[in-house]
């Protein structure tokens, strides 16, 4: 930051006033100087051009009788006058003929036509020329030199003068300015100051300042804004303070509601797992007490469906299990060399009961590859996405499908099927927990919303990457990239 910028207004102001009155002074000065030297220069040309011609014509007759002291009697004369340093007298061929001393000689151009008046200018004299005619005929000329250093003196004087009186006016301007300009620039800079005051968060503050009635009108409406802003800034806290404790009130009650919630569903469904499991256990044991004829055809079917429903149940519970671990961060990640091909058969096996009962078919195709990842959380991504696939398909396909990247930067998996797809609007939705495309109790698809949640946390978690693409009627696609760690 510049000397300057670090002025406040009113100095600024004044600074920018007298650097301006100052270059005018300057200006009108040069300019006045200019002039006055010009036409006194020549003023005093002209003057000593005539005196040279006087000159002359007082020395015609002195010649004309050929007396070279009459002639030396008028050189004399005119070198007394002040400011002449010489006088001399030339015959028509150039012959100095008389003169009043022998200091200082002009010689003037060879070329210089001395029938004519004209005079030179050299270092610090003039030297004036003036012909003298006898009868029309050229007898001679006289040379004249003047000094220049009275017309410089007196130059001098009126610069200094000239500058002096300049100088007063421009002051006496400065000050009248300065006095008239202050009552607005005082005001601007105690504005100044309260508005920095002000944007410090200080309050109380006011403009005090007198002058003329505008000036003083101006400071109590300025006053009268500062006083509304800062109760509108009163009632703004106050109002900010209430919802900021109303706000805090809700999340502590949300926070308490959200642990009960998780408690509860971690118990309920903990508690729902042992009896699944036994449940689970006496349903293997029982089949194979069945015979296989037409008596228990109906039998089977019935221990069939049962059993199907009970693994649908215990894979509920367990989604619930895992997304409560997952919200409260309880989960651990054990990585480790998979082999793909076999997880992918085994995650299909498991589907073939809920591939009957919705009459779909599965196709599956893929190569051998190994990649870096936890096992148990992959196979449940693969069993949720299979599973999903198949809950919304119904006389359809759904083929899996996985390999490695064409450039080697990592393993995919996709999951294809041709149910009843998923509006365009609500595909940023279905990872979100307990969400649903059909929200209603009367729903077609049961489910409790958290199965693409869990998918979804456990892909995150691995640094995998998944998308969809769904189209209603058409079916869905979901693609999931793992990471480039491909052994």
């Amino acid at each position: 930051m510049t000397r300057f910028e670090r002025l406040d207004l009113r100095r600024r102001y004044e600074l920018t006033i007298l650097l301006a009155i100052s270059v005018a002074g300057l200006l009108l000065l040069i300019s006045m100087y200019y002039v006055i030297a010009t036409y006194a220069n020549a003023y005093t040309r002209q003057h000593w051009q005539e005196y040279s011609k006087t000159l002359a014509h007082s020395i015609k007759y002195s010649v004309l009788i050929g007396s070279l002291s009459a002639s030396e009697e008028v050189i004399r004369n005119f070198s007394d006058i002040k400011g002449v340093q010489l006088a001399s007298l030339y015959s028509a061929e150039h012959k100095l003929l008389a003169s009043s001393g022998n200091a200082f000689s002009c010689k003037p151009a060879i070329k210089a036509d001395y029938r004519q008046p004209f005079n030179e200018e050299i270092h610090q004299w003039w030297c004036f020329y003036a012909p003298i005619f006898q009868d029309h005929e050229y007898s001679g000329h006289v040379e004249l030199v003047v000094a220049k250093s009275d017309l410089n003196a007196a130059l001098t004087r009126i610069l200094f003068l000239t500058l002096t009186i300049i100088s007063l006016i421009l002051v006496f301007i400065f000050w009248i300015v300065k006095r008239v300009s202050g009552v607005f620039t005082q005001t601007l800079v105690e504005i100044v100051r309260v508005l920095d005051q002000v944007s410090q968060g200080r309050r109380g503050e006011r403009l005090y300042f007198v002058g003329i009635h505008d000036i003083e009108a101006m400071g109590k409406s300025f006053n009268t804004i500062l006083d509304k802003i800062e109760r509108y800034e009163q009632g703004l806290e106050t109002e900010i303070s209430k919802r900021t404790q109303e706000l805090r009130v809700a999340l502590h009650n949300s926070e308490s509601a959200n642990r009960y919630k998780s408690h509860l569903m971690a118990t309920v469904s903990h508690e729902m797992k042992t009896p699944l499991h036994i449940i689970q256990n006496f349903m293997e044991i029982t089949a194979g007490y069945f015979s296989v004829d037409s008596d228990t055809e109906d039998i089977h079917e019935m221990h069939r469906r049962t059993t199907m429903r009970v693994n649908e149940l215990g894979m509920l519970v367990n989604n619930i299990l895992l997304h409560g671990k997952l919200e409260s961060e309880k989960i651990d990640i054990f990585l480790a060399e998979v082999a793909v091909k076999p997880l992918m058969q085994k995650c299909t096996d498991k589907l073939t009961p809920y591939l009957k009962k919705r009459r779909n078919h599965i196709k599956i195709s893929g190569s051998e590859c190994t990649i870096v990842t936890d096992y148990s959380m992959l196979e449940h991504i693969v069993d949720n996405l299979l599973n999903n696939a198949c809950k919304f398909t119904e006389d359809g396909e759904i083929s899996l499908s996985w390999g490695v990247s064409t450039n080697n930067s990592g393993c995919f998996f996709e999951v294809r099927d041709t149910g009843c797809g998923i509006p365009d609007e609500d595909n940023d939705k279905i990872f979100e927990s307990f969400w649903q495309v059909d929200m209603s109790l009367t729903r077609n698809y049961g489910g409790t919303g958290l199965g693409l949640t869990v998918v979804k946390q456990f892909a995150d978690l691995l640094g995998c990457q998944i998308s969809v693409q769904s189209s209603i009627g058409k079916g869905s696609v979901f693609t999931v990239i793992f990471p480039p760690k491909v052994v």
